[in-house]
This record gives structure tokens, C-alpha cells and sequence, in this order.
């Protein structure tokens, strides 16, 4: 995927996605290489993703599966980062993330 930053465009594999998170209107890529500071909709992201493996944790991340290390009661740890699970999207997530394990994932 390509990706416009202030300071360009990049081009970004998105096996190396480990999350995407909504920030003061900015979109911010933690990949396996850096991280990018880019403009863009979290909604179409995740629709432009679908069915590669991404899930939503909360309102504001995205999480490539392939990097949860570990889920608690309220966070998933994604590349040794705790992100926050909300109520109202943990059933559907941990369905996604254990549809994703069963896959071989």
C-alpha cells in the first residue's frame, strides 16, 4: 500500500503492519520498519485491509493479528505495545483474532 506523508509517499507491505491508530485527526502506520504520520480514514483503511488479517481493537487501532502477543481482560498486546480492548468491540475481535488463529494464522 502507498501512503502520503508530509514528508512524502511511502510504500508499505502490509504484512510489516503491526497496528494503525487515530490520533488527532492523523493516522499513524507502527510497522515492523518505523512509524508514519499520514492522513487518511481509519474506516477506509480497514476497508482497503479486509480480509488480510486486520481487526479492530477500539475506535482508534487497528490491529494486524499476525502481531498480538498476548490479550488480557482490557488490552492486546501488539508488538510489546498494550492497546486498549473496548467493551463494545472485544466479542467481535476476539472472534476475529481466534477465526484468524484457526486459519493457521
Amino acid at each position: 500500500m502507498t501512503i502520503r506523508t508530509k514528508n512524502g509517499l511511502y510504500c508499505i507491505d502490509s504484512a510489516q503492519l503491526c497496528y494503525v491508530e487515530m490520533q488527532a485527526h492523523h493516522t499513524i502506520f507502527h510497522t515492523t520498519t518505523g512509524v508514519y504520520d499520514a492522513v487518511g480514514s481509519l474506516k477506509k483503511l480497514e476497508q482497503q485491509l479486509e480480509g488480510q488479517g486486520f481487526a479492530r481493537c477500539n475506535s482508534g487501532y487497528l490491529v494486524g493479528l499476525r502481531y498480538v502477543r498476548a490479550v488480557t481482560e482490557e488490552t492486546v498486546e501488539v508488538n510489546g505495545e498494550p492497546l486498549r480492548i473496548s467493551r463494545t468491540r472485544r466479542k467481535e475481535f476476539l472472534r476475529q483474532l481466534s477465526d484468524y488463529l484457526g486459519r493457521g494464522g
